[in-house]
């Protein structure tokens, strides 16, 4: 329900970022630390690849957790059991990109121009659980 109400607040144009000095690397790592366990029982190996020190940077706190939630729930849903995912970080002087990758199949060229529809289920996706928003939220967000 949460979810549906971040959409139509994105769509509405009335999201507005809360913006605070964080550390995105103590963030990443919540992140996983949350999802953890959902990725020990479906048999996925997290590889976190960030630096040791702190990255404090100025973000929506909220915001860019449920962006990383969304894009490592992808993921655990729609990559093979025992496969890997990597959240690894390239720091530059005034911004950091923040990567997700997975060991999976990929995605069907055909069906990358939909992938951030909302409401966009790629072939395959009616077998896992989710309503496909979570891509269009962590674009809207993003």
């Amino acid at each position: 329900m949460e979810n549906l109400l971040d959409l139509s607040r994105i769509e509405a144009g009335v999201l507005r970022p809360d913006r605070g000095w964080y550390d995105l690397n103590d963030l990443i790592n919540r992140v996983v630390r949350r999802v953890d366990t959902r990725a020990t029982q479906s048999w996925h190996t997290i590889v976190v690849a960030i630096g040791d020190g702190p990255e404090v940077r100025s973000f929506d706190e909220v915001e860019i957790t449920q962006v990383l939630t969304n894009l490592v729930e992808n993921a655990l849903k729609h990559t093979p059991s025992g496969t890997t995912i990597t959240l690894s970080t390239d720091a530059r002087e005034a911004e950091v990109a923040v990567r997700v990758h997975d060991d999976g199949p990929g995605i069907a060229s055909r069906q990358l121009p939909h992938l951030f529809e909302t409401f966009y289920r790629g072939d395959g996706a009616v077998r896992t659980p989710g309503s496909g928003i979570g891509l269009a939220i962590a674009k809207g967000i993003m």
